[in-house]
């Protein structure tokens, strides 16, 4: 059994090579190291020297719950080994390694801790670009800087790693007066979106002594209206090459807090947002064809049971023993990680059908009549998520896809390899690009909802410069009557002596004078709208007149007769 000096010493050694790679410079190789650098600094950590008195500035947290979980599968038992501790972890010895006739899961839960991805990584040879691809978070601008680290993979280098994109729905409430309100809306968006920048470039910096380790974290959130929200996370998945068909490791970002651990950004109000008085999470709803059916035969031993689940993940490992068969999970790896995509791409769907309710209600034909407030901020918003939702759905099945296809180059060439049953993967496969066909129609009817909203707002201005248009009119025509009163009254009222020669004029030749010039305006009046009615009536006429005749082609006559 290795002593914990000698795992120490490993652990350090794991380190320390990625440490090594950041000094390569893309001077002197193509495969530089430079994207490994703030993740080989975090690694680092637990290995530096530090006096007393910097120990509060620069704190080496560690996990304050299980971080990392083992499951042993075999044809008949599947057990769960809890790792408390790292001395714990190496007092188990070689009895974690995985066997030839079992399958081993290993179970990374939440934030990172680094003293436990370099034990991990050195005792099962993990890669660590798997560990640096999960904490790889969206680029932020940052300024008085110019790194960029890139965030989409190629196909053919994922080399068994693939990152599932986990969506979960949450309900809340608002202390808010005016529900609808869009100018509110659009401002707790921003809000929760400025929270979310912050929160991020917390969660890049890997040593920032406001996360702890093995606790849950959030990548991005969405808010659908005031009283639905999804939160965006990852599950990773990785098949070391080491132990090909033998060891599967999945790292979940979780989902539960507890009380002592860092809030969600959204969880306090700040300017215009109250505080939620209420915060849930919905279930993501999971189908299978006689499930009510299938009772659970099978427990887990080591006292699993006792356990409670603290993410959905937990949960899918407790129900494992009635989905899975055991003894085919031993010798097909991807059949053994199936419930993880089958999560996966339900909480795909449950987030597409909630934007689908959205967008029905933005596009419904009464809302669209009766509300003259209608902005396109709601439809553009669903549709920045759905872009979102559908690149990570490309991406996943683009991994699964090369995965796919370097099993079958496995197998044709090497009769005796054991990989995974294609029937599972097409399956898979098959509810992904439906997911993402779902996701691809809805970004559709986005921007058909926009042209139609688009339009509607057009047609509303219209109608409104018409009624304007029309009123004008009417002002016009009754300045006909009131205006040549107006001038009569002004010029009776001037104190001339050829208009009034001494005396007051009586007030009939007024009334008449006001009829003569209202006779004449109102005759002007007539016979400009008559001058342009024939004008229109000549020039329709002139157009008939000077018409080119029909082409004989188009008349179904011969154009050589």
């Amino acid at each position: 059994m290795l002593t914990i000096f000698h795992v120490i010493g490993v652990a350090q050694e794991y380190a320390r090579k990625v440490l090594s790679h950041t000094e390569t410079a893309s001077e002197q190789s193509l495969y530089a190291g430079d994207d490994f650098g703030d993740f080989a600094t975090f690694l680092w950590q637990p290995y530096i020297y530090r006096p007393p008195r910097l120990n509060s500035t620069f704190p080496v947290v560690e996990p304050t719950r299980c971080f990392a979980s083992l499951y042993k599968i075999s044809d008949e038992t599947m057990t769960h080994v809890p790792f408390e501790t790292v001395e714990k972890f190496e007092e188990l010895g070689q009895t974690v390694t995985p066997n030839s006739d079992s399958f081993s899961l290993l179970l990374l839960r939440g934030y990172p801790c680094a003293t436990w991805l370099n034990v991990l990584g050195a005792r099962f040879n993990i890669d660590p670009e798997f560990f640096r691809r999960h904490l790889l978070f969206e680029s932020r601008p940052r300024r008085k800087t110019l790194k960029h680290t890139a965030m989409q993979i190629l196909p053919s280098c994922y080399s068994d790693m693939l990152s599932l994109p986990v969506t979960t729905i949450g309900l809340q409430k608002h202390d808010m007066q005016t529900k609808h309100d869009q100018e509110q809306l659009d401002e707790l968006r921003r809000d929760w979106s400025k929270r979310m920048s912050t929160y991020t470039r917390k969660l890049a910096l890997l040593n920032s002594p406001d996360m702890a380790a093995g606790h849950p974290f959030a990548r991005d959130v969405s808010v659908h209206n005031f009283d639905s929200f999804s939160l965006e996370q990852t599950i990773s998945i990785y098949i070391p090459p080491a132990w090909k068909g033998r060891l599967g490791i999945v790292w979940h970002d979780g989902l539960r807090q507890l009380g002592e651990e860092l809030k969600w950004p959204w969880e306090t109000g700040t300017g215009g947002t109250r505080a939620n008085s209420f915060l849930k999470y919905l279930p993501t709803p999971l189908h299978r064809p006689g499930i009510s059916f299938n009772g659970r035969s099978k427990t887990l031993s080591n006292q699993a049971e006792s356990i409670k689940p603290s993410a959905r993940v937990d949960i899918v490992l407790r129900d494992y023993l009635r989905h899975i068969d055991l003894a085919r999970a031993v010798h097909d790896p991807f059949y053994a990680l199936s419930p993880f995509f089958n999560l996966a791409v339900s909480s795909e769907m449950a987030i597409l059908d909630l934007v689908d309710t959205k967008i029905r209600e933005e596009l419904n034909h009464s809302h669209l009549i009766h509300n003259n407030n209608l902005t396109l901020s709601n439809l553009l918003y669903h549709q920045q998520v759905l872009r979102r939702h559908i690149r990570n759905l490309k991406g996943t099945i683009g991994a699964i896809e090369s995965l796919y296809e370097r099993d079958l180059s496995e197998k044709t060439s090497d009769s005796n390899v054991k990989g995974s049953n294609p029937r599972k993967i097409e399956s898979i496969l098959r509810d992904y690009r439906s997911a993402l066909t779902y996701a691809e129609s809805l970004a559709a009817e986005c921007v058909q909802g926009m042209t139609i909203t688009a339009h509607n707002a057009t047609i509303r201005e219209s109608e409104k410069a018409i009624a304007e248009a029309q009123g004008v009119t009417k002002l016009t025509k009754l300045a006909v009557f009131f205006v040549p009163l107006s001038f009569v009254a002004s010029v009776f009222g001037m104190n001339v002596q050829e208009v009034n020669p001494g005396s007051n004029p009586p007030f009939w030749s007024w009334v008449v004078a006001s009829l003569a010039v209202g006779v004449i305006t109102w005759a002007l009046f007539k016979y400009d709208e008559l001058q342009d009615l024939t004008r229109r009536a000549w020039m329709s006429s002139i157009r008939r007149m000077y018409k080119p005749p029909a082409r004989s082609d188009k008349l179904g006559l011969d154009p050589r007769v």
